[in-house]
């Protein structure tokens, strides 16, 4: 009893907001209370009823963009404009009737007269929106059609229209968009429609259609007075189709492990000939070298000696993390292996991290690469100091004895400052 109490109390403030026009007030209605914004009130009419036929285009668009829709029975040919006469039609007969009563209780002086006056003056503000209602609805027209139908191929089986509203919507919020699709251009046999109720989001993609067939499209927008005219969309027809179904066309990736190691050979073949042997692959380290390899890694790992960053200043730095499950490696001083690159940064770091993130993906040819950048004889800021990342990463992988240190991620570290 107590629930229904307040869903009425909700109900009739909402109902009481929207007729008021006080658009703050629908809107906090709508965010803190779940109430069904498209219950109609005791006129069978919803929120957006009132809102469409009162021309009330802001009120409107937020009762759209929360769901409303208006009530069906008042899509049927004169419906609406039916309902409004009857109910214009009884007020007029309670206000003549409350009229009458109240001067025969000023005669007889009567204790009712002033809860009858107060009934007057509701039912005199109820007439007076229904009266607004009925001059929207007979002054709105059907709205013009859509603007930029655009339509685009989304697959094989899929076309993607999209367009903006009317230009002109004729005195009437647009509700909904109908859009159709058929394989005829004068669109006499239709293959299929949608109607859309998001007006938010003026797209729709048509699913299900047959490869290789031409479609055309056309889209209209619906107001309280229907369905106005369509416009067809530019292109005006599109076919459903794909780049993988074009004729003597092979996969994206056919091949490509052949390209690159082809272009692997190119750069090998031109390299000078007192320059570092690059290898077509790494060696693979047998078992018993692997079980060396972690037990010398160990033993360095956790020597005294520092090897390792433990206070950072401004700078570029080089840390790794090697983990199992949910435990990580520290070193003894509690802290992750970290290394100082340079103390310094270019004004160009972007571009080497872009480099630097290649280099990640070969890391067992650090040295190779260490060593063509000293053959390079070159004094420039970025060769130096890519020469100092990779030094910075021979260093760790030196002392951790681990080729692969894993992904590589930039994160600039900033102070209060944003320095």
């Amino acid at each position: 009893m107590v629930l229904n109490l307040v869903f009425f109390l909700y109900s009739s403030a909402f109902f009481d907001a929207v007729e008021h026009q006080d658009l703050d007030e629908v809107e906090a209605i709508l965010k803190w209370n779940t109430l069904d914004v498209n219950q109609a009130n005791s006129d069978d009419f919803t929120a957006l009823d009132i809102a469409i036929m009162t021309n009330n285009m802001p009120m409107a668009r937020l009762l759209l963009a929360n769901g409303a829709r208006e009530n069906s029975r008042f899509l049927m040919k004169d419906a609406r404009i039916t309902k409004l006469n009857k109910l214009i039609n009884s007020a007029e007969r309670i206000i003549k009737d409350l009229t009458s009563r109240i001067v025969n209780s000023n005669k007889i002086k009567d204790a009712n007269t002033k809860d009858l006056g107060k009934q007057l003056m509701e039912w005199e503000w109820q007439l007076q929106l229904l009266t607004r209602m009925k001059k929207g609805f007979e002054s709105a027209r059907a709205p013009d059609v859509p603007v930029s139908v655009q339509l685009t191929v989304a697959s094989s089986t899929a076309l993607h229209v999209s367009f903006q509203e009317p230009h002109n919507v004729n005195g009437a919020s647009v509700t909904r968009y109908k859009i159709e699709w058929t394989t005829s251009e004068d669109f006499q046999l239709l293959s299929g429609e949608h109607i859309l109720y998001d007006v938010r989001n003026l797209s729709y993609v048509i699913q299900g259609l047959i490869k290789g067939t031409t479609y055309y499209v056309r889209v209209s927008a619906f107001n309280m007075k229907g369905f106005g005219p369509s416009q067809t969309s530019s292109p005006s027809c599109a076919v459903p189709s794909s780049w993988r179904d074009c004729e003597n066309s092979s996969p994206r990736f056919s091949n490509q492990l052949f390209l690159v190691d082809e272009l692997f050979r190119k750069v090998r073949d031109s390299r000078p000939a007192d320059s570092a042997e690059m290898r077509m692959s790494s060696p693979r380290a047998s078992p018993s070298q692997v079980r060396k390899t972690v037990r010398k890694s160990l033993k360095n790992f956790f020597q005294s000696a520092p090897k390792f960053q433990k206070h950072l200043k401004r700078g570029i730095y080089l840390a790794t993390i090697l983990y199992h499950e949910d435990r990580i490696m520290v070193t003894t001083e509690d802290h992750i292996p970290i290394v100082e690159a340079d103390e310094n940064f270019p004004s160009n770091y972007q571009q080497d991290f872009l480099w630097f993130m290649k280099v990640a993906k070969t890391w067992e040819d650090v040295d190779l690469l260490r060593t063509d950048l000293s053959h390079s004889n070159s004094s420039s800021a970025t060769v130096l100091f890519r020469n100092k990342l990779l030094s910075a990463v021979a260093h760790l992988q030196s002392v951790l004895c681990v080729q692969d240190l894993g992904q590589l991620y930039f994160e600039p570290i900033r102070d209060n400052h944003g320095l």
